[in-house]
């Protein structure tokens, strides 16, 4: 599937509609002025991909609401400069440069407050990865999938300069042919291209850091995700997924430094949030559902468990 329009303006830009990650745009100009001349494509040459090009000519500045989907985004910018600001308690940024490579990964779609200066040029290739079409690479490459679910997350943001290599990608793809004959199989595997170029360009990074990282420092790094969101979904393996590390390695760790099981950290961290909230007359259905608890009898259960004591006693003081 594809769509692109010309001689952009606010009112062409949302004809695209939800194909393009661009809700409302505000011009300083005026509703309908055109903002400038070129064009914007996207493509979604195979499920769990999506391919935006964008080519401009005499750009306005702008102000924009963009919404950005769930999975990893890696852009490379050929020309013209922006700044990005997610909306919400994460507020990540990024000012986008000419060379330059930007990997987003999301759990969850964001919307994002993007504003660009007059130029007299734009141009950026833009590859998407859905978390479950990441996961497809896992018996091709299970170190890229790993690596990009890792991603995804944790909400990770990177910046890089893009090499060369990457580049010309990039470049081909602006030239790529939109229909005809094996037209998607190009842009997949253009898209497919992009991912590898910039898992070898971040990855190593990545692996460095987790490498100078003790074994005491992955502990502190654990028990500080567990005391800031003890909630009832934590794993073992969702917790050493962010801490970059094996579940075994962790465990292992973890009880050497600690002389207890995460499991043991887990419930009882979450026992103290729960006891805290409980004195301060949290509704004990409230305390359940803030906790991850599928429902009030097994929170209450837990409880007992735990302090010996119902809820309802344990709220008492």
């Amino acid at each position: 599937m594809t769509r692109f329009l010309s001689d952009v303006t606010p009112q062409t830009i949302r004809d695209l509609g939800s194909q393009v990650k661009v809700s409302k745009l505000c011009v300083a100009a005026g509703g309908r002025e055109q903002i400038a001349a070129g064009r914007i494509w996207v493509a979604v040459p195979e499920p769990g991909v999506k391919v935006m090009v964008g080519t401009l000519a005499g750009q306005r500045g702008y102000r924009a609401e963009v919404a950005g989907d769930a999975g990893l985004t890696l852009e490379v910018r050929l020309a013209g400069t922006s700044q990005s600001r997610e909306r919400g308690a994460a507020a990540r940024t990024a000012a986008v440069s000419p060379g330059d490579l930007l990997l987003t990964g999301s759990r969850a779609p964001r919307k994002w407050d993007v504003t660009a200066a007059p130029q007299s040029s734009f141009e950026a290739v833009s590859v998407s990865f859905s978390p479950d079409h990441l996961m497809t690479f896992r018996d091709i490459d299970p170190a890229l999938s790993a690596w990009g679910c890792d991603f995804v997350v944790n909400d990770r943001l990177a910046l890089r300069s893009a090499p060369l290599g990457l580049r010309a990608l990039a470049e081909t793809l602006l030239a790529a042919p939109l229909h005809g004959p094996g037209s998607n199989l190009q842009l997949a595997g253009l898209a497919r291209q992009i991912l590898a170029h910039a898992y070898r360009l971040v990855a190593p990074a990545d692996a460095r850091q987790v490498a100078r990282e003790t074994g005491a420092d992955l502990v502190a790094h654990a028990l500080e995700a567990i005391r800031s969101d003890p909630h009832a979904h934590m794993t073992i393996d969702t917790l050493a997924r962010a801490c970059r590390t094996s579940p075994s390695r962790l465990k292992s760790l973890f009880r050497a430094e600690t002389g207890r099981s995460i499991g043991s950290e887990i419930r009882s961290q979450r026992m103290l949030v729960a006891k805290r909230l409980l004195l301060a007359g949290t509704p004990i259905a409230r305390v359940a559902e803030t906790l991850g608890y599928t429902s009030s009898e097994a929170f209450s259960k837990a409880v007992k468990a735990h302090y010996g004591r119902s809820p309802r006693d344990l709220a008492r003081g």
